[in-house]
């Protein structure tokens, strides 16, 4: 019989953590940074990188919740390295606020060309200017990562049934659990470490 004295288990609502991948070749921008996010009343978690070499790298396994990536890196640049992780993972795989020492409209048109969904300028960069793009970079992947769901669930039932099946919103909701079941069953089988997804978990 149930005590209905007995207290029931609070339900933590803290939010979980985003995960951010900074990639800037400078140890004061970066610490810069990382003060503003750190000092937030938003939970973040950091790992930060110097070169686009070394953030490709980490991008072969757990994903974060969004890159800030600085556009004029050495080497590999910021836009060389968004190009080559759409070549990888056959898109950039997730947001990305680009940071521009200058405003160079050309620039930013490669990088938002190249797949990064927001641009700031390292001039205008405050705390709450920092959060809002990372936010903004966010929101705008919603509706791009539907979009995917949706092309890939066309593509599941054209080559399983033969033609293409229009989903309910609850078919796309089963379809995109057994996507990431099985992306996370991979990852296991060869030793890849996988992360529960921001979202839909799409594209990678």
């Amino acid at each position: 019989m149930i005590d209905p004295s007995a207290s029931t288990p609070a339900v933590s609502t803290t939010p979980r953590p985003r995960h951010i991948l900074l990639v800037d070749e400078s140890a004061v921008e970066r610490a810069l940074y990382r003060k503003m996010l750190l000092d937030s009343d938003e939970p973040y978690v950091l790992t930060e990188v110097a070169s686009g070499e070394a953030a490709l790298e980490l991008m072969g396994g757990q994903l974060p919740d969004c890159m800030l990536v600085d556009c004029r890196l050495p080497g590999l640049s910021g836009v060389d390295l968004l190009r080559k992780l759409a070549v990888l993972k056959g898109e950039v795989p997730v947001p990305v606020v680009m940071l521009t020492a200058l405003p160079d409209e050309l620039l930013s048109f490669r990088a938002m060309q190249a797949g990064a969904s927001t641009i700031l300028a390292k001039g205008a960069v405050t705390p709450r200017a920092l959060r809002s793009a990372i936010d903004t970079a966010i929101e705008l992947e919603i509706p791009r990562r539907q979009r995917i769901l949706e092309a890939e669930y066309e593509y599941a039932s054209v080559a399983y049934t033969g033609c293409a099946k229009d989903p309910t919103p609850d078919e796309l909701a089963r379809f995109a659990i057994a996507l990431e079941l099985f992306r996370m069953m991979r990852a296991v089988c060869t030793n890849e470490p996988s992360w529960i997804p921001r979202g839909l978990g799409v594209g990678r």
